[in-house]
């Protein structure tokens, strides 16, 4: 049955034929008038209008009846926006919009109040008089929206992918419906959470519940329509929408909100307005009883009549964004977790509830003390404490409860035995860990989580009884490569003799050297496993030392599914237009640097290890015009700030070593310098000095892409005064190299650096003030140089007379092979040279056309695209170049299109390219992240619907993941969401894992 039908069926219609039950109701009108009239709340913002206006009178003033805190705080899926939309309308401050769980929305219903827990995935009942707990129900994620009620039932949907019908009296499951092929879980908004979420609430129409499930189009979004009363599927259909918000009725067309963008409607064409004008001293929460407006604000919420005629006020704990009416009574919630109940003035005081924790959630028994030794023996030995652990076979949540008290795992328990689940969900959650701690009902034989996302795995089950849990193909696909840990045994003290056999039993058949047998204080199977085969690294701005923005990764192809989305969000990322620095992938680690702040993240689940705030972190961007100042291997990340250069480790954030600026020869000890171009080689630090204001660092507006005059200082060059070396280990001074160096042009390969040097006079002493190359008489006298990595002993030099780059001047290595390309405003066009880097003899010199999204087009990056080299062609976007022999190929990269109904999508947008074998990556149609498969003459694969990249570099692939922190700052384009992501290939086997 289609949505068209739905909205057009007759409704029942009312009796109306009993004079006496008519009667009765003439009298119960008659005395609700009198003392205000009844009425439910039961959806969100009273009605499926979401009109937030009820005929409910209530009587003013109100006083407080009861409150109620809960346990845990919100979590909201998404955190604050970008501070300014830098772009269109400078230092505009952005609105929140994706508020929809910002508090834990009501509804009243029958007496009842319910709510659902973004914090430990629960739906709640409480008595809409007392505020006393009547029951709860868990799901196996988040609920993020509030419930609807109808016919004596409780509809809601949960991030685990389920949309759940409930007895509204007892809170009994009466059936559940999930519209997604399967399961499958990953890491989202830091929960573990179904790949198609239920984030749009259940709405009740005409006897049918309908939501949508899914954010992303490209992993399946899909809208359903069930029978309301038995679950029994009506219809459903798979739609390119990301749902995020309360589904809602407009003139008999169901829409649905899609986060950051306008509702769209599921079933016609058009779009929905906004719903409500709030008023901007109390911007969170508005509705309307008869001619009284309700509206909530920072720790208060206000009564008021037309004319903003204040009639009322209450304070409050936090922002008041749920507001509801019902049975006389105001109820608010807010940010911090507290339900209010207002009422008419009674001499009874108001009841404060708050749920007590139980410290000690477990009996005393000869298991207490084993549980608590095993847990710190574990966590020793691993060295563990953040991330995902997976806890199979989990029984009470003994073992998920000792390893919570230790550390801060995510921990995710997995339980076959129903009464065990119910159990370990309540000892948990009266200890107050419930949400940290999940427990879900499943088999450990097959299991529904993604590969590559847990940090660790250990089995309660084992412990107790010495069976292991499903198979060890199936635990070692889930282990996070770079260091994810199996630890599976039992502790001593336990006696089994048939463990060793059982053990070995269940490890036949893998690799000899993947799991180890260990017997310390009990006996353990332990496996660690390592870096995958084939996969890549991105330690530099540009991939690597060499700037060739490729990552050697071998890992990817086409098919491409999410493996994790959350933060960071934009609210601390510099503007997508200031072109700031790229993010790093090491060791199965992601660093994103971003304003004043920088993270370090778990490349493979999300999980922040680590995040710094200083001001301390310079503001430094137009890096087409400056070089990469942030490198990492595989144990720290190095970041130039101010003079020096940070060495942090890369899994702590804690700063390791801090290394002092090389001090210049010839220039006066009074000019000071700030540390510029940063990278790292084998046992060197690379560094140059630039004189303290030259850097770019204005992030707030400007473009930064050429399309200024030709004398714009947004196109000048940063330059280094000096070029040096210093020990990765001592930080002593290895050798320095005084000259007037362009920083985009300096590279690292094959024992050598090689870099563009200007001695003309001109600009070596009256552009002594400011050291940023930019007219036409500072481009003479150059020379290209290699110098030896070791000793800095000059290799050689050549004079070189290159086209003056007056938009972008690059500078990469490869394969034995240095490649220059200058951009020049006037000619349309890209000038290549590739050198022989053991002597520095010229191979050859070619022209390359811009790309042009239209005709004498010079913005958004069409004449500004870095190269890229990958297995010895150059992508010059718009055309490939054999490396050795500058041959032109025949792909043309402008020619990239894809055809959507009637519309026609080329690439484009102020991006550049990144490249993993066979494929290269960037803004494709619709300004999103696409994917461009080489085998295929470049078609252009889409990698998701609902965001777009930064305008620099911004999709990294590395570790066998293609990597899309949030670079669109700023942003008010029409895209749903703003978030970081990864992606993981499907149809790659996992390396080293059974079949």
């Amino acid at each position: 049955m289609g949505w068209k039908n739905v909205v057009n069926s007759s409704r029942p219609k009312s009796d109306g034929s009993h004079i006496f039950i008519g009667f009765v109701c003439f009298l119960l009108v008659f005395m609700a008038c009198s003392v205000g009239k009844a009425e439910d709340w039961a959806t969100y913002q009273h009605d499926n209008k979401r009109s937030g206006t009820t005929s409910e009178q209530l009587r003013l003033p109100l006083e407080l009846v009861w409150a109620y805190q809960t346990r845990h705080a919100p979590q909201p899926a998404w955190p604050e926006p970008a501070k300014h939309d830098y772009h269109w309308r400078r230092n505009y401050n952005l609105k929140p919009i994706v508020t929809f769980d910002r508090a834990f929305q009501m509804v009243v219903a029958g007496g009842h109040l319910y709510f659902g827990s973004s914090a430990d995935d629960k739906v709640y009942c409480l008595d809409a008089s007392t505020g006393a707990e009547r029951w709860s129900f868990f799901t196996e994620g988040p609920v993020r929206l509030a419930p609807t009620v109808a016919n004596s039932r409780v509809y809601v949907g949960s991030d685990d992918g389920w949309a759940y019908c409930l007895d509204a009296e007892n809170g009994t499951l009466l059936w559940r419906y999930k519209p997604s092929p399967q399961e499958h879980r990953i890491p989202g908004n830091e929960r573990m959470i179904s790949l198609w979420p239920v984030r749009s609430g259940v709405l009740i129409h005409n006897d049918l519940a309908v939501f949508c499930a899914g954010l992303f189009p490209t992993q399946g979004v899909y809208f359903a329509s069930l029978d309301a009363k038995d679950g029994t599927e009506r219809n459903k259909e798979q739609i390119e929408i990301s749902s995020q918000g309360y589904l809602m009725m407009k003139q008999d067309k169901l829409f649905t909100p899609t986060g950051r963008t306008r509702p769209l409607p599921v079933s016609a064409d058009g779009f929905s307005k906004n719903l409500l004008t709030k008023p901007r001293a109390y911007p969170y929460s508005s509705i309307r009883t008869g001619n009284v407006t309700f509206t909530g604000g920072e720790n208060k919420v206000i009564a008021s009549r037309a004319g903003n005629k204040k009639l009322w006020t209450a304070e409050v704990a936090g922002k008041a964004y749920g507001l509801a009416a019902a049975d006389g009574k105001l109820f608010v919630s807010t940010d911090r977790g507290m339900i209010y109940c207002f009422g008419k003035k009674t001499a009874v005081k108001a009841r404060i509830i708050s749920p007590a924790n139980n410290p000690s959630p477990y009996p005393e028994n000869n298991l207490t003390a084993v549980y608590a030794r095993t847990a710190k023996q574990i966590t020793e030995q691993t060295g563990i404490r953040k991330g995902y652990c997976l806890v199979l076979g989990c029984g009470r949540g003994q073992l998920a409860y000792e390893l919570a008290r230790l550390t801060d795992l995510k921990i995710i328990g997995v339980e076959q035995d129903a009464e065990k689940v119910a159990a370990a969900r309540n000892a948990l959650d009266g200890a107050g860990l419930y949400g940290r701690v999940v427990v879900h009902h499943g088999s450990p034989n097959k299991l529904p989580y993604g590969k590559y996302l847990f940090n660790l795995i250990v089995s309660d089950r084992t412990i107790a009884t010495g069976k292991l849990p499903g198979t060890a193909g199936e635990v070692f696909r889930l282990l996070r490569p770079c260091g994810g840990t199996a630890y599976i045994g039992q502790p001593e003290g336990i006696n089994n003799k048939s463990f060793r056999p059982e053990l070995q039993r269940w490890i036949k058949g893998t690799p000899p050297d993947r799991w180890k047998i260990k017997q310390d204080n009990g006996l353990w199977l332990t496996a660690t496993r390592g870096r995958l085969p084939g996969s890549g690294q991105w330690s530099h701005q540009y991939a690597d030392a060499g700037n060739s923005s490729y990552s050697g990764e071998k890992l990817i192809r086409r098919s491409m599914q999410l493996q994790w989305f959350g933060r960071p969000g934009a609210h601390d990322m510099l503007c997508r237009h200031s072109r700031p620095h790229a993010p790093l992938s090491t060791n199965g680690r992601l660093f994103i640097l971003g304003d004043q702040h920088l993270y370090g993240l778990d490349a493979y689940n999300g999980t922040i290890l680590w995040e710094l705030e200083s001001p301390e972190l310079q503001t430094r961007v137009n890096l087409p015009r400056d070089s990469g100042y942030m490198a990492a291997d595989d144990d720290y990340l190095y970041l130039a700030v101010k003079d020096k250069c940070w060495r942090i480790d890369a899994g702590t954030g804690k700063l390791a070593f801090s290394y002092d600026i090389a001090q210049p020869k010839r220039i006066p000890v009074k000019e000071v310098f700030d540390w510029g171009y940063l990278a790292c080689e084998d046992d060197l630090i690379f560094g140059s000095g630039v004189r303290k204001g030259t850097f770019y660092a204005d992030a707030k507006g400007p473009h930064y892409d050429g399309s200024k005059p030709l004398f714009s200082l947004e196109n000048s060059k940063v330059c280094s005064d000096y070029l040096f070396a210093v020990g990765k280990v001592d930080g002593k001074v290895k050798w320095r190299y005084d000259g007037l160096i362009i920083n985009s042009a300096i590279a690292v390969g094959g024992n050598r650096v090689y870099f563009v040097e200007n001695r003309n006079s001109t600009a070596n002493t009256r552009w002594f003030f400011l050291r940023r190359l930019a007219i036409k008489e500072l481009w003479r006298d150059l020379y290209l140089v290699a110098l030896d990595t070791g000793t800095g002993e000059k290799v050689w030099e050549k004079p070189a007379d290159f086209v003056e780059g007056n938009i972008v001047f690059y500078l990469s290595y490869s394969d034995e092979t240095i490649l220059v390309v200058s951009s020049l405003y006037a000619t349309s066009c890209y000038t290549l040279y590739a050198f022989n880097a053991p002597d520095g003899s010229l191979l050859w010199q070619k022209k390359s056309g811009y790309r042009k999204r239209k005709a004498n087009s010079y913005d958004h990056s069409d004449h500004m695209q870095h190269p890229v080299i990958m297995e010895g062609v150059i992508y010059q976007d718009p055309h490939d170049f054999n490396l050795k022999a500058g041959v032109q190929g025949a792909l043309v990269l402008s020619r990239w299109i894809t055809v959507q109904g009637s519309k026609v999508f080329t690439r484009g947008g102020c991006d550049i390219l990144s490249a993993a074998q066979g494929y290269l990556f960037g803004r494709g149609y619709g300004g999103n992240p696409c994917m461009f498969d080489l085998s295929k003459n470049g078609e252009c694969v889409r990698i998701t619907h609902v965001s777009r990249p930064g305008c620099w570099t911004n999709i990294i692939p590395a570790g066998g993941l293609v990597l899309i922190p949030e670079a669109s700052s700023g942003c008010s384009c029409p895209y749903p969401v703003q978030t970081s992501m990864a992606f993981v290939s499907q149809n790659v086997s996992d390396p080293g894992a059974e079949e």
